[in-house]
C-alpha cells in the first residue's frame, strides 16, 4: 500500500465556504476540502461546495 499526498488550489473565493462548512462538519479545513473535492470529482469544486451547503440548510430546518 502507497501513501499518496495530492496538493489543489483552492480559489480565494471559496476558501471561507469551506472554513464555514469544515466547522459545521466537524473537520479541518484540509480534511473538509479533500471531502468536497471527492465529492465534486465529477463537477465543478464549487458546484460541490453550493451543495454541500444547501444540504445543510435543509438539514437545519
Amino acid at each position: 500500500m502507497k501513501l499518496v499526498e495530492v496538493k489543489f488550489e483552492i480559489p480565494e473565493d471559496l476558501e471561507p465556504r469551506i472554513a464555514a462548512l469544515a466547522a459545521q462538519m466537524g473537520l479541518s479545513f484540509d480534511m473538509a476540502a479533500e471531502l468536497l473535492l471527492w465529492d465534486g470529482y465529477a463537477t465543478h469544486l464549487c458546484a460541490s461546495v453550493e451543495r454541500t451547503e444547501r444540504e445543510f440548510r435543509e438539514d437545519a430546518v
